[in-house]
């Protein structure tokens, strides 16, 4: 049997290091916007199911104008740079966590600030 979860301490189980194969850096564990998001009905595209930040409205865009805005949006580079703060920020498990961006927003109104539910 597999069991899947979103939960970004997952990496803590598999064991992974912060180094692929080819030694390039792992990014894992909340990928909102980054590596996964949310479309609601409606066609707006937001990091994921608990953030309320539209991205863009996926009907109204082909896909080379859904390319330059995901590039362009600034939710995706914070979270492609992960200038995270408070204990995220020098966490050995920062780049294969990286935390829940969702309650650290919820919790600390910052994005990037800490996700209050870590007990690392």
């Amino acid at each position: 049997m597999n069991i899947t979860t979103n939960d970004p301490l997952k990496c803590l189980l598999r064991g992974d290091s912060d180094f692929g194969k080819d030694n390039e850096l792992v990014f894992d564990g909340c990928g909102a916007g980054a590596i996964t998001f949310n479309v609601n009905c409606d066609g707006t595209m937001t990091p994921c199911a608990l953030l309320d930040i539209p991205m863009m409205n996926v009907f109204s865009l082909d896909i080379e104008e859904m390319n330059k805005k995901y590039k362009e949006n600034s939710f995706v580079k914070d979270m492609l740079t992960m200038n995270l703060k408070g204990k995220c920020k020098d966490c050995t498990k920062k780049y294969q966590c990286g935390g829940c961006r969702a309650r650290a927003l919820i919790q600390n109104r910052d994005i990037l600030g800490e996700d209050p539910h870590c007990w690392i």
